[in-house]
């Protein structure tokens, strides 16, 4: 059992990586869907891919931040933005656009309640506590972005188990 749980913490890294690209995508599709500038892009990605990250680590007392500590993370997300016309228009040549951004979200989504656990448990957090703030974790940053852009939260509006999956 202990030796799962080292593989596991090992993988993380490479968890956050794949969810952060993910989410980061998630923001840029609907901020450019939502027409808005190459800054509010960047705003939205960012904090669609680190939202959730940031308030668990607030939660648990993580410092310095993830995104702080890791930083090539937020180099991606900007490569991912200066990217965003040329992946946008990629993924609209496809028959089915609207589910690479459902396929993105919900990467991000499991990822990140998978890792945002870890890490409190980690952390020494009760297990209760840690699948809460694990689901914090996937579900926060999708929160931010959709507030941003002045729509109701996926997480509380659609009426599908967003935020039971994870």
């Amino acid at each position: 059992m202990e030796m799962d749980v080292r593989a596991l913490n090992a993988l993380i890294p490479v968890f956050d990586f794949v969810g952060i690209v993910a989410f980061a995508l998630s923001g840029v599709f609907e901020g450019i869907k939502r027409r808005i500038d190459p800054v509010g892009v960047f705003i939205v990605a960012f904090s669609t891919a680190f939202g959730g990250g940031m308030l668990r680590d607030i939660l648990i007392d993580r410092r310095p931040f993830y995104w702080i500590d890791h930083e090539a993370y937020v180099v991606a997300t900007f490569v991912i933005c200066m990217a965003a016309p040329f992946i946008y228009k990629f993924f609209q040549k496809t028959k089915h656009a609207h589910d690479w951004y459902i396929f993105a979200d919900a990467i991000g989504l499991g990822i990140f309640c998978i890792s945002g656990t870890s890490l409190s448990l980690a952390a020494g957090v009760p297990w209760l506590s840690s699948v809460i703030i694990g689901c914090i974790t996937g579900v926060f940053g999708g929160l931010m972005r959709d507030c941003f852009l002045n729509q109701m939260p996926a997480v509380v509006a659609d009426r599908q188990p967003y935020a039971v999956v994870g």
